[in-house]
């Protein structure tokens, strides 16, 4: 969804789409990419959040899945909850399966809702706050502590 692996203009088909119909589509749910990501579809009136969640597999990443609240009325996003498996608990306890809250989405990044606004102002911020953007680098790393290039905002939003 909306990267690399497809081609440019099967991204920009879907992105249309999207946009065209944002008022009735509120987001979209893709996964098994391995990172938990958000990328925004927007044309500064209307916009969207693409929510990308991890796998279940291992790919020097821990597994992990999302769990999503939302309103029932509206199916507005309310929140999210990122999930991860600790591989070094896992591998040192053959008799640990189970999966550890490695984010709450408004908790952690400090916001009054999921709007794709906010996930526009959220990644702007990024760009001049280090430490918020190492928590979204570590919440995207499944909880691996690895470095990210700040260009990983880009993918968030057009830059």
């Amino acid at each position: 969804p909306l990267s690399d692996e497809n081609l440019p203009i099967d991204n920009q088909r879907l992105m249309d789409i999207e946009l065209e119909f944002s008022d009735i589509i509120i987001a979209c749910f893709w996964g098994n990419t391995y990172h938990d990501q958000i990328k925004l579809v927007y044309n500064w009136t209307n916009g969207m959040v693409n929510y990308i969640a991890g796998s279940l597999g291992y790919n020097f990443h821990n597994p992990s899945f999302k769990l999503f609240e939302y309103d029932s009325r509206n199916f507005e996003i309310l929140n999210y909850f990122h999930f991860n498996l600790d591989s070094n608990l896992q591998f040192s306890n053959p008799n640990f399966l189970g999966f550890n809250l490695a984010s709450n989405a408004r908790k952690n990044f400090n916001i009054y809702d999921l709007h794709w606004r906010t996930w526009y102002n959220l990644a702007v911020n990024m760009t001049q706050n280090d430490d918020l953007f190492n928590k979204y680098c570590l919440t995207y790393n499944a909880g691996y502590e690895k470095t990210c290039d700040k260009s990983l905002i880009c993918d968030i939003i057009k830059c």
